[in-house]
């Protein structure tokens, strides 16, 4: 059967993701609260926004089963950032390619934030390459926010998620959202593991 579980490839703050045999992916998220409940929505709100973006993973369908929220979402090959550099030796070739995902990363940034939507957990588990196409995917939109939508947390349950890397009085400052996503990036390493950018300081 093509929505078959085949395996877990992982397990988050408020869900479980897994393979399915159409080669897709499926979330599972927990939304028995209304904090929870809002997160599925947020993300799926986001996606839809983002739709159709090289370097975003797209949503295909969504849907609520009682207290559990489905996500299915087309698969991101490859492997984690900081898995890749690991496993590569430091040598010109990977630096070129270093500064080409870093490119793609920060355009990626960029044309979320032009559409509102800020990611706020860009850390190396969710930006995964695929450096035999030159793949860039930026995944889990499980705590983004939409201010011009107004979709951007606003209770102590769901704040809580979002420290260390910044205070939760920021989601309501436009100026401030602006930079939490490269904030994030810093705080969480991924900038060590691009290219070492000294303008994402």
């Amino acid at each position: 059967r093509p929505t078959e579980i085949v395996k877990k490839l992982g397990v988050g703050s408020f869900g479980v993701v897994f393979l399915m045999a159409n080669g897709n992916v499926v979330k599972k998220m927990d939304i028995t609260t209304d904090d929870r409940h809002q997160v599925f929505e947020r993300e799926v709100r986001n996606l839809k926004i983002m739709s159709g973006h090289p370097n975003v993973m797209q949503m295909l369908t969504a849907q609520t089963e009682g207290d559990v929220g489905l996500l299915q979402i087309s698969y991101a090959p490859g492997m984690r950032v900081d898995s890749w550099v690991d496993a590569h030796p430091d040598d010109s070739a990977r630096r070129r390619l270093w500064r080409n995902f870093t490119e793609t990363l920060l355009r990626t940034i960029h044309d979320c934030h032009q559409l509102g939507v800020h990611h706020l957990d860009l850390h190396p588990g969710n930006v995964m390459v695929d450096p035999e196409r030159r793949a860039l995917t930026v995944i889990d939109f499980g705590l983004s926010c939409n201010l011009k939508a107004g979709s951007c947390p606003d209770t102590p349950g769901m704040t809580a998620h979002y420290t260390p890397y910044f205070s939760p009085d920021d989601l309501v400052d436009p100026a401030k959202l602006r930079r939490i996503d490269l904030t994030v990036m810093n705080a969480s390493k991924l900038r060590r593991h691009l290219a070492r950018l000294s303008f994402c300081r």
